[in-house]
């Protein structure tokens, strides 16, 4: 495994969650703003660790591959379907 390419990954994908806890700083200190942020990365790496462990028990790995890839544009599929015409 590339150590930087996970390292640019993990930034990538916490860095809007750093931001926003940036903005702590003026109510907290800088301890409490860091170990706040290490316990909501760690608290989503343990759920979602343990979301696809169970998920894999109970479904193949084809059909989670094909709900992956069907979750990816739901967002945008749901909007679309809710929206009423005027």
């Amino acid at each position: 495994m590339n150590i930087w390419l996970l390292t640019v990954t993990f930034l990538a994908v916490n860095l809007d969650f750093f931001v926003l806890l940036l903005f702590l700083l003026k109510k907290f200190s800088v301890r409490q703003v860091v170990v706040g942020y290490l316990s909501g990365v760690v608290l989503l790496l343990v759920a979602s660790f343990l979301a696809g462990k169970v998920l894999a028990q109970f479904l193949p790995e084809w059909l989670l591959g094909y709900w992956g890839s069907c979750r990816s544009t739901w967002p945008f599929t749901t909007r679309m379907m809710t929206t009423r015409p005027n």
